[in-house]
């Protein structure tokens, strides 16, 4: 079986379209009220904030995200996951993706998605696992 990435390296930053500006989100902070996973996605190589129900699809829990961490959107990007068998058939998931930057805790400084841990273009802010810094002041995204 011979399986080839597709969109491993492929992403678009999709920050400055209307679509994303009209959500708000670019420049907001965020602190987590609940644990989430760190994943390691499988087909874009590259570190995601995930809930444990959404890890399992995308690849490898490497570690936690503590309740209390801090992250502010930066950007949004355009990815796509999936995998094709042969080139015959694919899979593939086109994902909105905001981009973290963590501001505190073991992760301080790294760029993270969070499109599968509860901060999305599509679905916004999942309150269950995010709350609003406090005093939350948008800066220029990066």
């Amino acid at each position: 079986m011979f399986l080839t990435c597709i969109g491993c390296t492929s992403y678009k930053d999709i920050t400055q379209l209307p679509e994303v500006q009209k959500t708000g989100l670019v420049g907001r902070c965020f602190v987590s009220k609940k644990e989430l996973v760190i994943v390691e996605n499988r087909w874009l190589k590259m570190k995601e904030i995930a809930t444990a129900e959404e890890a399992n699809y995308i690849g490898n829990i490497v570690d936690k995200f503590e309740i209390g961490t801090r992250v502010r959107i930066v950007r949004v990007e355009r990815h796509y996951d999936g995998a094709a068998w042969w080139m015959l058939f694919a899979l593939v998931e086109e994902r909105k993706m905001p981009m973290a930057q963590v501001q505190n805790g073991s992760f301080a400084g790294k760029r993270m998605a969070t499109s599968k841990g509860g901060i999305s273009i599509d679905g916004g802010v999942d309150e269950h696992y995010w709350a609003a810094c406090g005093p939350d002041i948008p800066t220029a995204s990066k």
